[in-house]
């Protein structure tokens, strides 16, 4: 039991010191509705441009980002990777 109370204070220290540094996550960019193409005719050789519109980005929703969430949350993601990725943690089917 020991050992278990010395793990979550040692997990709850590392997160009260990822909070600060998961403050800095930026946004995630949106897609481009719309992009410029550039081409060349095949039978002249003649270049031209022409927009073309991603219909697919129309109803596009990203997945949630760092940036999309608050920092306590990204600080406790960190320690659940952290926990999952040690050692000690146990698998119970």
């Amino acid at each position: 039991m020991k050992h278990l109370s010395l793990l979550t204070a040692l997990l709850l220290a590392h997160w009260r010191e990822t909070i600060p540094l998961v403050q800095t996550a930026s946004a995630s960019p949106k897609p481009p509705l719309e992009v410029r193409r550039d081409a060349v005719e095949e039978n002249t050789g003649e270049k031209f441009s022409f927009n073309e519109t991603l219909h697919a980005y129309a109803e596009f929703v990203p997945d949630l980002q760092p940036a999309d969430v608050d920092v306590r949350t990204r600080a406790l993601a960190d320690v659940c990777l952290v926990l999952l990725n040690s050692n000690e943690f146990a698998y119970v089917y």
